[in-house]
């Protein structure tokens, strides 16, 4: 059953994608040695490996086209340790025709230094050959080949502790460090004929992180095969340290903008039932709606119409501008050349566009891809024209605890209810109770052994006395105050664990790159079943924050500063890749005025999150994203209200109307 759900693992995290070379470590390389090369800018790739001594999974992320990072989770089969650790490669020179790639590569950066280990390594092809020559330290120093060549730079040099301690902190010191490094190298060759590619490579792990595991090694020379199945999936088998391993790697780039939805119309008449066709809105209804539209609201004046519209099955903006605007030019009558589109996100008012119908029409004829003669503005006012009366569906939602220190996996299965309720004053009642289906909590071994009060840390009560309970109900309203302050309040429970009061103000211009904002929450812990009761635990947050869209390399930055749920002060940075396909990329960090040995294991609050479009890759356009969160591990320290410090900001991000223009 473990093994089952560490394979599912790899198939619930990505969908699967386009491929490259991989180490059993993740990243880019031979079996267990890296090599100097990169994935592509934004790609994404998971890999699940498995020998004689180790199993492990890893998440690699081409943060940018020179630097790349890989989130990694390691058990040993002699005593099912489980470690976590994160590695970082940034290319120092490009490959040319007569200069190889070099890159320059740090393992277990901030974690316990079990995998501990540094590299600098040179790679160069010819044709179907690949070559790569490198120098590690630490757990890559091999069996001590030669006297560390910084040592002659500088005696700190010389010594390195390899403590393991709570981890979570910079080894700043033990970088490169050490009495002595090693070599290691690898070269792959690429078949004319199959889709396989052979690999042999010298390792210079000395396996220094696993003696507790009681680990011997019988070669250093390891090699394997690997098969590229598709432009999707890879797999290696490989005969490494004396023993059988076998490797799978996939990979998918975040970049990369799925195809528009697209309806055939050319029968649409035949389709339409004939009342319909006498009433203009309903037939711009009966086609959106096949479009992967809602039509909201409309009206037409003379020469001109007025349409509020979101989307039920489109998940960027520049499709749902282009469908409604085809659908417009097909329907309206010529006489008709102006129209004003109001566009909601998740119900609530985010742009107005005025067209020139004329001029769309005529560009149209000529060009498939025009969106010229348009004039996006923002909408000065945010209110829930969008949101139905009353809605209620029932749906299953997977959930599920990633990487755990004792389980990679630990899945979550619950149904139930969802309500959203439009009530006076622009108000909004949204819930969801859920009943546990399927869950894995009950052999939890952790406990709640954090000096700070217990503000998160009480985890694991939550998911086993409240498995089954009520996820949130709360009142919720947005507007504007002025024509850039926006505000957001909500009342009730508004997460699993905390009920109370949150406010944010948000500074905002969509047409600029610039915003900042103001958060405030008035909670109280709610208790353990996740019923109406609550614990005697109250908390206060507030924040002063400040967001910026850079233009570089999609980078969306925001920073929080404040107070934070169990009374500590700080900041935390969140840096995230925005695209417009939908996929968001991601990882934060918060540091507050706790000490590390306070805090306890991991030392600060850290993590990674990313976005799934799923659309991109189902044959159908569908507005959900999966969301996946995978923090390294959950403590007090730096700890604030679930799904709101900043959303107020990101969740407008994915509808940028820069990509209309």
């Amino acid at each position: 059953m473990q093994r089952a759900k560490r394979i599912f693992l790899i198939y619930s995290l990505i969908i699967l994608g386009f491929n490259l070379n991989a180490q059993d470590y993740g990243g880019v390389g031979y079996i267990d040695m890296p090599s100097a090369y990169m994935l592509g800018d934004t790609d994404i790739k998971i890999t699940h490996s498995r020998d004689f001594f180790h199993e492990g999974t890893a998440l690699t992320y081409q943060i940018t086209p020179f630097l790349m990072g890989t989130f990694r989770y390691s058990g040993f089969h002699t005593s099912w340790i489980w470690d976590r650790n994160i590695e970082v490669k940034a290319r120092l020179l490009k490959e040319s025709v007569y200069l190889p790639e070099v890159a320059i590569g740090i393992r277990d950066i901030g974690g316990t230094a079990l995998f501990g280990g540094e590299y600098l390594v040179a790679s160069k092809t010819f044709d179907k050959l690949s070559l790569s020559l490198g120098m590690g330290w630490g757990r890559l120093s091999g069996d001590g080949q030669f006297t560390n060549p910084l040592t002659f730079i500088s005696d700190q040099f010389s010594s390195r502790t390899g403590s393991v301690g709570l981890g979570g902190r910079v080894r700043g010191s033990d970088f490169f460090s050490g009495e002595s490094a090693g070599l290691f190298g690898g070269l792959s060759y690429q078949l004319n004929s199959l889709p396989i590619e052979l690999q042999v490579e010298y390792s210079s792990d000395n396996f220094s992180g696993d003696q507790s595991t009681n680990i011997e090694y019988a070669t250093q020379i390891n090699y394997g095969i690997k098969w590229n199945r598709d432009d999707n999936t890879a797999f290696t088998l490989s005969r490494q340290h004396g023993d059988w391993g076998l490797t799978a790697d996939f990979v998918t780039n975040t970049r990369h903008t799925p195809r528009a939805y697209k309806t055939n119309l050319s029968n649409l008449s035949s389709l339409l039932p004939g009342s319909i066709s006498n009433n203009l809105f309903e037939l711009l209804n009966y086609d959106a709606y096949r479009r992967g539209l809602n039509i909201i609201d409309g009206e037409i004046d003379e020469d001109a119409i007025i349409l509020v519209i979101s989307a039920s099955r489109i998940n960027y903006v520049e499709d749902l501008v282009t469908e409604t605007m085809d659908l417009l030019s097909i329907h309206l009558p010529e006489n008709i050349n102006h129209a004003r589109i109001i566009l909601l996100d998740e119900g609530f008012q985010l742009y107005e566009i005025d067209v020139d119908l004329h001029e769309y029409r005529l560009e149209r004829s000529i060009s498939d891809s025009s969106l010229s003669g348009l004039d996006v503005y923002s909408s000065p006012f945010w209110g829930t024209r969008g949101i139905s009366d009353f809605n209620l569906d029932w749906s299953l939602k997977f959930k599920q605890q990633l990487f755990d220190p004792d389980n990679p996996l630990r899945p979550w299965l619950t149904f139930g209810p969802n309500i959203t309720f439009r009530l006076p004053r622009e108000w909004v009642l949204l819930g969801r109770y859920e009943w546990s289906i399927y869950d894995e909590f009950d052999d939890n071994r952790r406990d709640a052994s954090s000096v700070l009060p217990h503000v998160r840390t009480e985890l694991m009560r939550y998911l086993t006395e409240g498995k089954t309970g009520l996820d949130y109900l709360y009142i919720n309203k947005r507007g504007n105050l002025d024509s850039t302050w926006r505000y957001d309040i909500s009342f009730g429970y508004l997460e699993w664990m905390y009920a109370g009061l949150n406010i944010d103000l948000l500074n905002y211009n969509p047409f600029s790159d610039f915003a900042y904002g103001i958060s405030f929450a008035k909670l109280r812990q709610r208790a353990f079943d996740r019923g109406l009761g609550f614990n005697e635990l109250d908390a206060t947050t507030f924040f002063v924050s400040g967001y910026w869209d850079s233009p570089f390399y999609d980078m969306d930055i925001a920073i929080h500063a404040g107070q934070y749920l169990a009374g500590d002060k700080g900041a935390t940075i969140d840096i995230r890749r925005s695209f417009e396909s939908g996929w968001e990329v991601g990882a934060f960090a918060t540091f507050t005025d706790v000490p590390f040995e306070d805090f306890g294991e991991g030392s600060f609050d850290k993590g990674l999150y990313f976005t799934v479009p799923w659309s991109n890759y189902i044959n159908q356009n569908i507005s959900r994203r999966g969301r996946n969160k995978i923090r390294f591990i959950q403590r007090d320290g730096g700890q604030y209200l679930d799904g709101f410090l900043g959303q107020f900001w990101f969740s407008m991000q994915h509808a940028d109307p820069s990509y209309l223009q």
